[in-house]
Order: C-alpha cells, then sequence, then structure tokens
C-alpha cells in the first residue's frame, strides 16, 4: 500500500472525492481504499502535529499487518525563488528541517530542488530570508514526514505545487480560496504519475476535427486534459472511450455543433469526477425543489463549505410572504447531509 500524506484536508479534497477512501475506525483522519492499495492521511500543520499524526497512523497500519510500500507527500509550499513559476508542481530531492541537524534523501535521484520545512508560517521577507540559504522552497511538513519515514524505514516522495513567493504582503486567505483548484493540479499529478499512463498525441484525438463539434481553443484544450486524465484513470483506451453508447448519444444529438461540444465536456466531467458530480445534481435538485432559482439561492461551487447564499429583490409584501413560503422549505439537515455526500 502507498500512503498519502496531507498536511490539510483542503489539499486533499479531490483525492478524498474521487478515491475509494473510508475513514478507518481507529482513527478519523486516516482513510484507506477498499482494496487497501492506497492510504490517506491528514496530519494537521507543523513539524509536531505531522510527527505525531504519522506515527500513529503508520504504527496502526503495522499492526493490521499493512505493509506500506512508500509514503508520498502531495501539497502546497513557498518559493523564495521567483524564477520558479506559481502553480508549477516539482519533485523534492533533499528535505531540510529548520534549526535541525539531519535531513532526509527522497527516493527519486533525479529531483534537483531541495526543500526546508519551517517552523511556523513563512510571512515575511526576513525569515524567507535566513531559511532560503537551506532551499528555494520551504513547507511546514516534510521534513517530520521524512523522520517518520526513516524511522519505519519507508522509501519516501515529495511533491510540492508552488502556492506563493513569499514577500510581507498577506497570503493566507489566497491560499486558503484556492485550496480547490490546488487540489485538483495535484491530483491531476498523482494520477499521470502513479498509474499506468496512456499518452495521448493531438492527433489521435480525432473528435477534435468531427463536424459534429465545434471546439473554441480553451474548449478544446480541457476536453483533451479531461480525455488524457479519464483514460490514465481508468486504464482504458482512447477507441473504448469514444465507443461509448453515451458518446455517440451526443454526436448524434439535434442541436448545434457548439451544444454537442459543451455537452460533451460535461459527459468527460461526469465520467472522471462521479462523486462530485452527483452531489451537484442532487444540490441542484435541492434548490429547485423550494422554488428559487439557482441565481436565487445558491452553494458554495468548491463544495467545501456547508453554507446556503441567498440573493433576491423584493418589490412588495407579497413578494415577502412568497419568500417565506420557499424559503420554509428548505430543510437544513437534507442540504447538510447532501453537501457531506451522505445522501449518494
Amino acid at each position: 500500500m502507498d500512503l498519502l500524506v496531507f498536511a490539510h484536508r483542503g489539499e486533499a479534497q479531490t483525492f478524498l472525492k474521487e478515491m475509494d477512501f473510508k475513514s478507518h475506525p481507529d482513527f478519523n483522519d486516516l482513510y484507506l481504499c477498499a482494496d487497501k492499495s492506497y492510504g490517506l492521511i491528514l496530519t494537521g500543520e507543523g513539524p509536531q502535529n505531522v510527527l505525531m499524526a504519522l506515527t500513529y497512523a503508520m504504527g496502526i497500519l503495522k499492526n493490521q499487518a499493512i505493509q506500506i510500500g512508500q509514503i508520498i507527500n502531495l501539497g502546497i509550499c513557498a518559493s523564495f525563488n521567483a524564477d520558479l513559476k506559481q502553480g508549477e508542481i516539482f519533485e523534492i530531492r533533499t528535505i531540510y528541517g529548520q534549526e535541525e541537524f539531519k535531513s532526509f534523501q527522497c527516493q527519486q535521484s533525479s529531483s534537483k530542488l531541495d526543500l526546508i520545512t519551517a517552523n511556523e508560517r513563512v510571512l515575511d521577507s526576513e525569515l524567507a530570508k535566513s531559511l532560503s540559504h537551506f532551499a528555494p522552497l520551504a513547507d511546514r511538513e516534510a521534513w517530520a514526514i521524512g523522520l517518520a519515514a526513516k524511522k519505519f524505514q519507508t522509501p519516501l516522495r515529495v511533491f510540492k505545487l508552488i502556492s506563493d513567493h513569499v514577500t510581507d504582503a498577506p497570503i493566507c486567505e489566497y491560499i486558503k480560496e484556492h485550496a480547490q483548484d490546488y487540489s485538483q493540479e495535484l491530483y491531476r499529478y498523482f494520477i499521470e504519475s502513479f498509474t499506468s499512463e496512456e499518452k495521448l498525441q493531438s492527433d489521435d484525438l480525432a473528435l477534435l476535427n468531427d463536424d459534429a463539434f465545434y471546439f473554441t481553443l480553451s474548449l478544446e484544450r480541457e476536453v483533451k486534459n479531461l480525455v488524457q486524465q479519464i483514460l490514465i484513470k481508468y486504464d482504458m483506451s482512447l477507441s473504448d472511450l469514444l465507443n461509448l453508447s453515451t458518446f455517440k448519444d451526443i454526436q448524434a444529438l439535434e442541436t448545434t455543433p457548439k451544444k454537442k461540444a459543451l455537452e460533451l465536456r460535461d459527459f468527460l466531467k461526469e465520467k472522471l469526477y462521479p462523486t462530485r458530480t452527483k452531489i451537484i445534481r442532487q444540490l441542484d435538485n435541492f434548490i429547485k425543489e423550494t422554488g428559487l432559482d439557482k441565481n436565487e439561492l445558491s452553494y458554495d461551487p468548491s463544495l467545501e463549505k456547508v453554507v446556503l447564499n441567498l440573493r433576491t429583490k423584493i418589490n412588495s409584501e407579497k413578494e415577502i410572504l412568497d419568500l417565506q413560503k420557499k424559503l420554509s422549505k428548505i430543510d437544513w439537515q437534507k442540504f447538510n447531509a447532501l453537501m457531506n455526500g451522505e445522501e449518494l
């Protein structure tokens, strides 16, 4: 089993939604796939929290005779080097710890970037300057993961997405708001790196030249990426995908080529992210049942916050009464269950 390690739930959210993970009965922050091919742990932030949570989880797995083949840490990091672009993902070579003598080598020797784990959030340029002498990247967990991996004699690989370049400007809220985007990018990188990969060349994607569809440049890029990820995730060939009945049904629709292309995009999204798609469909039906439009009553599009947003205009007392009637139909417990995926 490979153990995926994340500091924050936000970084792991796409993995938890798209992979067959169930929480371990002895430790709520430890998740296992049904076939035990992968485990996932949320450790919290900071070396001490990470070390306690990870060693506890590894002890549970060891007692259950579940052997960990390798530890894979995925998460965000800060960069001290302006030449390293925000949003890029790098594999780490060596992990240093702030005020620590020991360093840890990761399994992949071809990596060229090092990282230092800070004891506190790196929020100002003065601390950044002192840490940058050791490595161009910084996080809050990798060194502790390296220590646990060494204690348990387990290979370690570390992949970091650059979320920001350290300045004196406040950045925490920005990172929090973009957690879903970071998680999706990390998931995409993971399935491309750790599953059997079938390369998809542009010339091979004949559907892009099919007269039944009209693709804008941005939509073409999106469809290419979705197809690539589906082939990897389900270990299927391009011909298998194109022979699916749903694809042929979309081709035969009596509508414009542009609308067909959008239908195809939505089908591919549902194929790639079935759980998320089901939850969104249930939430859309939930809002429809209230009698309110989606532009009047909406939920958090990232599915992270259990919140409903109300936006409406009132011009009369009758409209107030109508609104009260519609709002009375909202079953908050049901909404909460839908947001947590309990109604799937």
